[in-house]
C-alpha cells in the first residue's frame, strides 16, 4: 500500500486552502515541475469557473520496431500502458494527469526485448478569467513515493515557491513564476495566446547556476487538416558538484507535424528529435530522431470495412516502408478484425529485411443497460513469432475490474495484468463505494425497505439509467458538478414492487455528495369476492388501502395491488367502512386467489 495524496484541503470565496502530502502543479509553468511534498499551498481557485480552463497537453512520440507493450512512468510509478502496432505511433495520454513533467517510457516489444526512452510532458497551460488574476504559493519539504512505507519518503530539502498568471488582452496570458530550494534559485516567464484556429505558448526559465531554457508549442486547424509544432531545450550552466538545477539537465526535444484531409485519405508528415545526457536510462543512443510521411483511407478498393495505412518513415538511420491492410466487421455484441501487413526495412549497413506479419482479434461486449456489462479480447499476432493476447473486464455498481494475459507461443513467455478501481463517498449520514465511474460530485442512492431479495429497482438519472440496486443497497452514481439532476426510481423487469420517492431537483458542486432514499413495498395481486354479513354481494365500493384506484363490481369482485406488509383490506361504500383480514399466503406469492371473504363492519 502506497499513499500518493493524503490531505485536507479547502475552497473558499474563490481561494484554495491545502495542507498535507500531496503532488501539486505549479499553474501553468513548465518548466518548475510537479514536485511530491509535505507541506501547504494557498492560491486561487477555478472550481466554481469550470468553462474557463484551457489545457495544451504536449505529444509523446514513439517509433516502435514491432506490435509492443508500452508503459508510462513517472517517479517509478505506472500511469498508464497500452499496446501499438508497429511504426510511429503516438502514445494515448488522456489518463495522465496534468502537470509538468518527466515520462519513462519502457517498451516491450514481441520478442520481449525492453528498452526505456525519456520524454517531457505537459498538461498545464491555460487561459486565466478576464476578470481574475491566478496565484499561488506553496512551500514544505520534498517527498518521493517509496515502496518501503506507506507514506511518502521525505528527502530533507525544503522549498517555496510562488507564481502569477494574468490575462493581458482578451486573447493573451503572461504569467512570471519564482522557485527557491536548498541548492538554487529560478525564475521561469511565459505567454500564451489563444486564437481563433491556433494556439501558441512560450515560456524561458533562468536560474542562478546560468542555467537557462525555452520552450515554444503552437497548434494551428485549417478545414483541411492541422498543424501542431512543439520545441524544448535546456542549455547547460555551471552547476557546482552536489548542487542540482531546478530547470533540469541539458535537452534538445522538437516535435512537428502536419495533417492533410483529403477525398483520397488522410495524410500527415512528421518529424521528431530527440537529444539528452540522459542515455543511462535508455538502451539506445541519446540522439533519436525520426521523419516520414503516413497515409490512411477509410475504405480499399471501394470494399466496405477493408482500410489500408502506409507509413514510409526513417527512424535512427533506418528506413521504414510499412503497409496495412485492415479488415473490420461488427455482428450483434461480436466486433472482429483481421490484419496483413508488409514491411520492408533498410537497416544501418544498407541491407534490406522484408517481412510480411498479420493478426486477428475478435471482442464481445455484454448489453450496456444491464446492471453489470463485462468486455472480453481475445487476439493472435504473428510477427519474428506468435502472441497471444485476451483479457476481460466488468463494470459493475461497485466498480471496474480487469484482467490481462499475453504469452508468446515461441519464447514460453507469459505477461499478466490485473486492476481494480472504486470510489468512495460519505455524507453526514449515509457511507458507500462503488460507482461506474470516478468523479468529483455524485448521489449515494439506497433503496429501504423489507422486499423480497430478488426484487430490483432501476436508478435513473435524466431518464438515463445509470445503476440498479436490490433492497436494502446503495450506490455511489458519479456526476459531473455544477450542473441540476432529476432523479427517478422504476422497478426493473416484472417486479411488482412499488417505489415511494418524493422528486425534485437537485444540484451538485465539487466535491459534493447528495444522499438520496427511497422506500419500495412489495406488491401482491389480490383476487377474490366481497359479501356484506348478510351474505350479499358488497358492490362497488372503494378498497381504501390498495396501491392505486381499486373498486368492487356489481357482483362485489375485485382485482386489487396490495402492499404484502398489510394483514386487512378497508372497504368502504358511502358513509360505512367495513374490514377484511387477509389470509398469510397474500404475503408470500405475487398472485393471491383470496377466494370469498365476509366484510364486518366498523
Amino acid at each position: 500500500l502506497t499513499i500518493d495524496t493524503l490531505a485536507l484541503e479547502r475552497e473558499k470565496n474563490g481561494l484554495d486552502y491545502s495542507a498535507g502530502y500531496f503532488r501539486a502543479n505549479a499553474g501553468g509553468f513548465v518548466f518548475m515541475q510537479n514536485e511530491t511534498f509535505l507541506g501547504a499551498t494557498f492560491g486561487s481557485s477555478l472550481v466554481t469557473r469550470n468553462d474557463l480552463e484551457f489545457s495544451l497537453g504536449s505529444k509523446l512520440t514513439l517509433f516502435l520496431d514491432s506490435r509492443s507493450l508500452v508503459q508510462i512512468f513517472r517517479d517509478g510509478r505506472l500511469l498508464s500502458s497500452g499496446y501499438y502496432g508497429a511504426g510511429n505511433q503516438e502514445v494515448d495520454t488522456r489518463s495522465l494527469p496534468g502537470g509538468a513533467y518527466e515520462v519513462e517510457l519502457v517498451i516491450t516489444d514481441i520478442q520481449g526485448r525492453t528498452r526505456s526512452e525519456r520524454q517531457f510532458y505537459s498538461k498545464s497551460s491555460r487561459l486565466p478569467p478576464a476578470s481574475q488574476s491566478l496565484f499561488f504559493v506553496q512551500a514544505g519539504q520534498y517527498s518521493a513515493l517509496s515502496s518501503e512505507q506507506v507514506t511518502p519518503e521525505l528527502l530533507g530539502d525544503s522549498f517555496i515557491r510562488a507564481g502569477i498568471e494574468s490575462r493581458l488582452t482578451p486573447t493573451i496570458a503572461g504569467r512570471l513564476g519564482m522557485s527557491t530550494n536548498d541548492d538554487s534559485t529560478m525564475l521561469e516567464a511565459g505567454l500564451f495566446h489563444q486564437g481563433t484556429n491556433y494556439e501558441l505558448q512560450a515560456a524561458a526559465a533562468y536560474d542562478q547556476f546560468s542555467v537557462s531554457a525555452l520552450e515554444v508549442r503552437g497548434r494551428y486547424r485549417y478545414n483541411m487538416g492541422n498543424l501542431t509544432v512543439f520545441g524544448r531545450q535546456i542549455w547547460a550552466g555551471d552547476v557546482p558538484l552536489g548542487d542540482e538545477s531546478q530547470i533540469g539537465e541539458e535537452v534538445v526535444q522538437v516535435n512537428v507535424s502536419a495533417g492533410l484531409n483529403t477525398p483520397f485519405g488522410s495524410f500527415n508528415v512528421f518529424a521528431n528529435y530527440n537529444e539528452s545526457e540522459q542515455a543511462a536510462f535508455s538502451t539506445a543512443d541519446a540522439q533519436q530522431d525520426s521523419y516520414g510521411i503516413t497515409w490512411r483511407d477509410n475504405s480499399f478498393l471501394g470494399i466496405d470495412g477493408l482500410s489500408p495505412n502506409l507509413e514510409i518513415s526513417n527512424n535512427r538511420g533506418e528506413g521504414l516502408v510499412l503497409l496495412n491492410l485492415t479488415y473490420r466487421s461488427r455482428n450483434g455484441a461480436w466486433t472482429n478484425s483481421a490484419n496483413a501487413q508488409f514491411r520492408r526495412q533498410t537497416l544501418l549497413d544498407g541491407t534490406n529485411a522484408t517481412e510480411v506479419n498479420g493478426n486477428a482479434a475478435t471482442s464481445w461486449a455484454s448489453d450496456t443497460s444491464l446492471p453489470t456489462t463485462y468486455r472480453a479480447d481475445l487476439r493472435v499476432d504473428h510477427q519474428d513469432s506468435t502472441l497471444i493476447e485476451s483479457g476481460i473486464e466488468a463494470t459493475a455498481n461497485e466498480g471496474a475490474g480487469s484482467v490481462f494475459v499475453s504469452h508468446n507461443i515461441d519464447s514460453g513467455l507469459s505477461n499478466y495484468s490485473a486492476s481494480m478501481r472504486t470510489s468512495f463517498a460519505a455524507t453526514t449520514n449515509s457511507v458507500g463505494m462503488g460507482g461506474k465511474r470516478s468523479a468529483n460530485a455524485g448521489f449515494l442512492v439506497a433503496v429501504e425497505g423489507e422486499g423480497n431479495e430478488d426484487v430490483e429497482v432501476d436508478i435513473l438519472v435524466d431518464n438515463s439509467k445509470r445503476a440498479t440496486v436490490g433492497v436494502n443497497e446503495r450506490v455511489f452514481i458519479p456526476a459531473t458538478p455544477y450542473d441540476t439532476y432529476d432523479v427517478e426510481f422504476k422497478t426493473a423487469g416484472n417486479s411488482l414492487a412499488q417505489v415511494s420517492y418524493k422528486p425534485k431537483p437537485l444540484t451538485l458542486y465539487m466535491g459534493n455528495v447528495v444522499a438520496v432514499t427511497a422506500s419500495i413495498q412489495e406488491i401482491v395481486v389480490g383476487l377474490g369476492r366481497i359479501l356484506t354479513a348478510s351474505g350479499a354481494p358488497l358492490a362497488n365500493a372503494l378498497i381504501k388501502n390498495a396501491s392505486g384506484l381499486a373498486l368492487t363490481d356489481d357482483n362485489g369482485y375485485f382485482q386489487a395491488e396490495i402492499d404484502k406488509s398489510l394483514d386487512e383490506l378497508i372497504f368502504v361504500k358511502g358513509t360505512s367502512e367495513c374490514v377484511v383480514a387477509l389470509p398469510d399466503q397474500s404475503r408470500s406469492e405475487n398472485v393471491s386467489m383470496l377466494g370469498t371473504m365476509t366484510c364486518e363492519l366498523r
